[in-house]
């Protein structure tokens, strides 16, 4: 028996009959539970039992335990000692929390978020209730039934939410990065301010600005000049190129393997929230080509080139230049590259314009003040 199943090698595999057991339904738990207590007399809430189920994940066992340890002081069970014993939360908690974001209550957000702190809430079953209570959403707005968070919103959410999990180590408090993924959603305190954040991908024109509050950037980056995004462009097709001239596959697998250990050592932890999701697409001994899932952060990434380069070589007493385009981009690239190659093109060094070495003048987009005023990096202790 083995929950490892590709583990198990193909010479086992072969002389064995193979069956599999699925996690049991939370209504199949739920009956099971309610004839337990029948039996037993024991006294609880509906709302109890499914928790239980919900808790026991697929696991029948796990659930009858649960009952044993909450029926042994013999008072009725209730959804309240559940969620105590058991570091659980309930879904009228996940509706309040989501209630903040649709209605912009920050007051009551952050005291909730507190609470679930205090309490030991599981940061994981946490996020998984309230991805579920987003999948509820999306489905009512693809039935188009009256919501006032849109589709795109709600699908940026939840794939923020579910890559957090990748995030948390022993000096990353999780429930700071639930806090401020949640406040990136919040419309901005202006009264004209749209209750629903518009997440439409920004056009080619528009580059992001470098955001100032720690772990933390804004859905929709603010626009720049078109004067400004060519200079980005510019500096981006000269990196390419640059790194193209002299790429190397043994310049790619050292910084590669310096990356991860950079990752987890960075203090920057505005910085980190931008580069921790990147991967490394190609080296030379100049130039890095970083990629990112999304434009705007490639471009985030972008407007804080500096600071990552500074960072960077002075841990590994390197002279990198960064660039980061998006995945869907690098393909691209790359297959041109491989074009040319095959053509016998030769790539020729570029200089790069000075101007285009500056970080760009900064703007605090009205979430990240209010993250800013909540969270100030001088006044947080990162344990």
């Amino acid at each position: 028996a083995t929950t490892n199943i590709e583990a198990v090698p193909i010479t086992i595999l072969s002389r064995c009959q193979r069956f599999d057991f699925h996690k049991i339904t939370l209504n199949d738990i739920v009956k099971r539970l309610e004839y337990v207590t029948s039996e037993e007399k024991i006294a609880i809430d509906p709302e109890a039992l499914e928790e239980i189920a919900y808790i026991s994940d697929g696991g029948l066992r796990d659930a009858l335990s649960i009952l044993d340890q909450l029926s042994s002081n013999n008072n009725k069970i209730t959804i309240n000692e559940v969620i105590a014993h058991f570091g659980s939360v309930s879904k009228k908690q996940i509706n309040d929390l989501y209630d903040c974001i649709e209605t912009n209550n920050l007051e009551k957000f952050t005291t909730m978020m507190t609470n679930f702190k205090n309490l030991a809430i599981d940061y994981k079953l946490l996020i998984k209730k309230f991805l579920e209570k987003i999948e509820t959403e999306a489905i009512k707005v693809k039935k188009n039934e009256n919501t006032n968070i849109s589709y795109g919103t709600l699908k940026d959410m939840a794939f923020e939410l579910a890559s957090i999990s990748n995030y948390v180590n022993i000096n990353i408090d999780p429930y700071l990065l639930i806090e401020i993924t949640l406040l990136n959603y919040f419309p901005g305190n202006n009264p004209s301010t749209p209750k629903t954040p518009d997440i439409t991908p920004a056009i080619e024109e528009a580059t992001p600005k470098k955001p100032s509050s720690p772990l933390i950037s804004s859905p929709t980056p603010p626009a720049v000049s078109l004067k400004d995004n060519s200079e980005l462009e510019e500096l981006i097709k000269i990196r390419i190129n640059n790194c193209f001239t002299a790429a190397s596959k043994e310049e790619l697998e050292k910084i590669k393997s310096n990356w991860p250990e950079f990752i987890a050592s960075l203090q920057d932890k505005s910085l980190l929230n931008l580069i921790i999701d990147s991967n490394i697409a190609a080296a030379s001994p100049e130039i890095v080509i970083l990629t990112a899932n999304l434009e705007s952060t490639a471009n985030l990434i972008n407007n804080n080139l500096n600071t990552l380069s500074d960072i960077y070589n002075k841990e590994y007493n390197t002279n990198y230049k960064f660039i980061a385009i998006s995945s869907s981009r690098w393909s691209n690239e790359k297959s041109t590259y491989i074009s040319n190659l095959k053509a016998k093109k030769i790539y020729t060094y570029m200089e790069e314009p000075a101007s285009q070495s500056e970080d760009p003048p900064e703007v605090i987009p009205e979430v990240e003040k209010v993250a800013f005023d909540l969270f100030d990096k001088d006044k947080i202790e990162i344990k």
